[in-house]
């Protein structure tokens, strides 16, 4: 599982695991779209370069989630994963793969107004990097 739910008493509060920082980038895009439809049904047909720039990972992994909602909110692209990620120097470039949001295919979830930084910390242990993260709804 690369992602798990956790209690949270008005918002969405998510562990997110993975890998490497990049595998544990690409799964907190998955299980932001998880939250707002099923991301399972989300073919990856389009892409979609990101590039943010900050210091600390919590940042840079907040700056592309933020990224994941505006393009779901504004462009009605729904990302599922997230690939090619280069960091240098406090700038992440990836490319986001998914499609545009149908109502007809997607089942919607949740809105997600926002991701939040509160009580964020991402966490790296033996190979494997972790964080808690709440979504605002």
């Amino acid at each position: 599982m690369i992602y798990r739910l956790l209690e949270h008493t008005a918002d969405i509060r998510l562990r997110i695991a993975g890998r490497s920082f990049a595998g544990l980038l690409n799964n907190a895009v998955f299980a932001l779209t998880d939250q707002i439809l099923d991301a399972r049904s989300v073919r990856t047909v389009q892409s979609r370069k990101v590039r943010v720039c900050g210091g600390a990972p919590e940042e840079l992994l907040v700056k592309v989630l933020q990224e994941c909602l505006f393009l779901f909110d504004a462009r009605g692209f729904a990302a599922r994963s997230l690939q090619k990620v280069r960091l240098k120097g406090g700038v992440l470039e990836a490319v986001l793969r998914g499609e545009r949001f149908m109502p007809e295919r997607h089942r919607s979830k949740s809105e997600v107004k926002a991701v939040t930084m509160h009580g964020l910390k991402v966490k790296r242990r033996l190979k494997l990097w972790s964080v808690e993260i709440v979504l605002d709804v």
